[in-house]
């Protein structure tokens, strides 16, 4: 008697679930997305099913198909060892990329949602929102490069601090636009100046004791990027940069000796997106005063003192050939 009811109970949850699972697909790696139901316990076969919500748990399944998936209302970012919250220590308050609805009525106008999202899949019981894409690029900060192509270089540093030329000052508070370029984590950064027989360039810092992610909005197409690379202190260090969904530079060894290193790579971008962050394999074992400066098309270099990270940049991206 149970395991046949067992049976047909899971039979009809199934079919259900299914369907609550049929835009996976969908999310696009590297996003993150909410979720919303009037009741995660309603089953058109089964009316309310108690004890268990099967409804809520199977959505888990957003986070896992495609690569990097934020899932921000996950019951573990209430606790400290949660990325999202480590260092704020409330609940994150970004901007999701999709909402996804379960089981709301037909007559459910989700007027909070459309201003800024489209309605990009619908069934019975399922809705998927996308906040909307980008229309319209602000390339005025663009400068006139050989052969007409476009390039940008940014230079991260504090607002009393002069821009190297040709660079785009950014400031600690400098956050991302759509169509433009800027922060997309809001860590507590701090503007910071280092020692007088640094050159200006390299002195004028922003620092954060957590990783940054800067974005940077541009058309379609293959870039190439310009990183360069110098240690000011006694030590050799070890560096990873990831640009959109690739890891462009692995275990790259900075030497000692102030030599600048330089790398150049071409990324494709398919989504008018470019985003690119810089880090090290342990963090806390890097010794005080080490420098990375980087030139690339939206990411950061980091000054490390005091085993804190220090974020600074002259950025650098042009079209590839």
């Amino acid at each position: 008697m149970h395991f046949g009811r067992t049976a047909y109970n899971h039979g009809r949850l199934s079919a259900e679930m299914a369907e609550e699972v049929s835009a996976v697909n969908l999310i696009e790696p590297h996003t993150t997305y909410t979720i919303r139901s009037s009741s995660w316990n309603q089953s058109d076969s089964l009316g309310n099913v108690k004890y268990v919500a099967p409804f809520l748990h199977v959505i888990a399944l957003y986070d896992i198909v495609n690569k990097d998936i934020g899932h921000l209302a996950n019951y573990e970012a209430n606790y400290n060892y949660f990325p999202v919250n480590f260092f704020n220590h409330s609940f994150y308050n970004g901007k999701e990329g999709y909402v996804v609805a379960w089981a709301y009525p037909e007559t459910k106008k989700f007027s909070d949602l459309t201003p800024n999202f489209d309605l990009i899949h619908t069934t019975k019981n399922l809705k998927l929102f996308r906040r909307k894409q980008i229309n319209d690029l602000d390339l005025s900060a663009w400068s006139q490069a050989d052969r007409g192509r476009l390039s940008i270089k940014f230079d991260l540093q504090g607002s009393d601090s002069e821009p190297a030329d040709g660079c785009q000052l950014v400031t600690k508070e400098h956050r991302y636009t759509r169509g433009g370029f800027g922060w997309v984590t809001q860590p507590p950064h701090t503007e910071f100046s280092g020692e007088e027989e640094i050159d200006s360039l390299h002195r004028d810092c922003i620092s954060s004791t957590q990783d940054g992610v800067f974005r940077l909005n541009l058309p379609n197409g293959d870039y190439r990027i310009t990183s360069y690379f110098c240690s000011v202190d006694s030590g050799k260090h070890k560096v990873y940069l990831i640009a959109n969904n690739q890891k462009v530079i692995k275990k790259l060894i900075v030497p000692s000796d102030k030599t600048v290193i330089k790398r150049v790579y071409v990324v494709k971008v398919t989504d008018r997106e470019l985003t690119q962050v810089i880090y090290t394999s342990n963090p806390r074992s890097v010794c005080s005063e080490t420098r990375v400066r980087t030139t690339i098309g939206s990411g950061m270099a980091l000054w490390w003192r005091n085993h804190k990270p220090i974020v600074n940049c002259r950025n650098k991206v042009t079209p590839a050939k």
